[in-house]
C-alpha cells in the first residue's frame, strides 16, 4: 500500500509545470503553457464608461489599445478613447479624443502563471472641439494612471480589465466645463500574437 501511494505521488509530481523560484532556487515541473511572453503584441477595442469626478455625469467612449511586452516586467502601451455620447445635454455636440502612450510595470508572481497584474503611467493629449463653437479645436495635455488585470487563456487571446484615472482639461470649453477628470473602466476580450515565437515551457525568470 505504501509503495502504491509513493508511486501515485511520483506520477502526480511528474505532471507539475517547470518553474523556478528566484529567492529559493527551488524548481518544479509545470506543463501549463505560459502565453504572456516577451515580444507579445496585444490589441483590442471595447465600449468604456467614464465616471466624471467633476460633475454628476457618465460619459461613454470607444477604447482602443495596442500593447507590446518588452519582457516579463515591462510593456509599452498606446491607449486611446474616442468620446461617443453622454446623457448630459451640455456635452451632446462635443467631439473629443484622448490618446495616451506610456509604460506598464507588471507585478511578477511566483510561480509564473497566465495571470497578469500591472500598473501604468501614460502621458498624452486631449484633442477636442468647442462645445459652443464646433469648428474650434484645441489640443491640451492629458495624464492617465492605470491599474489592470489580464488573464491569458490561449496563445491568441486573453481577457482584460482596467480602471484608469484620467486628468485632462478641455481648453475650448466654457468655464465650469473645462475639467475632465474621469474614472474609465474597460473590460473585454483582447487578441495577441508573438513577435519572437512561443516558449513552450517557462523554466526561468527574467
Amino acid at each position: 500500500m505504501v509503495r502504491v501511494l509513493l508511486l501515485f505521488l511520483l506520477v502526480v509530481s511528474g505532471n507539475l509545470n517547470a518553474q523556478v523560484f528566484e529567492n529559493t532556487g527551488f524548481a518544479y515541473v509545470d506543463r501549463t503553457p505560459v502565453y504572456r511572453v516577451p515580444g507579445l503584441l496585444a490589441a483590442s477595442a471595447t465600449y468604456t464608461p467614464g465616471i466624471s469626478l467633476n460633475r454628476d455625469q457618465t460619459n461613454f467612449y470607444l477604447n482602443g489599445f495596442a500593447e507590446y511586452h518588452i519582457n516579463y516586467s515591462v510593456s509599452v502601451k498606446s491607449d486611446s478613447y474616442w468620446f461617443l455620447n453622454t446623457p448630459d445635454i451640455e456635452n451632446e455636440e462635443l467631439k473629443m479624443l484622448r490618446s495616451h502612450f506610456g509604460l506598464y510595470y507588471h507585478l511578477r508572481r511566483f510561480p509564473m502563471t497566465n495571470s497578469d497584474f500591472k500598473i501604468g503611467f501614460l502621458p498624452g493629449i486631449l484633442l477636442s472641439n468647442g462645445i459652443a463653437e464646433e469648428d474650434v479645436y484645441s489640443v491640451s495635455p492629458s495624464i492617465q494612471l492605470a491599474l489592470g488585470y489580464d488573464f491569458y487563456v490561449w496563445k491568441y487571446f486573453h481577457f482584460f480589465s482596467q480602471i484608469s484615472y484620467v486628468h485632462s482639461t478641455l481648453r475650448s470649453a466654457p468655464v465650469g466645463l473645462k475639467e475632465r477628470d474621469e474614472l474609465l473602466i474597460s473590460v473585454g476580450l483582447g487578441f495577441q500574437i508573438p513577435t519572437r515565437g512561443w516558449k513552450k515551457r517557462k523554466t526561468s525568470m527574467e
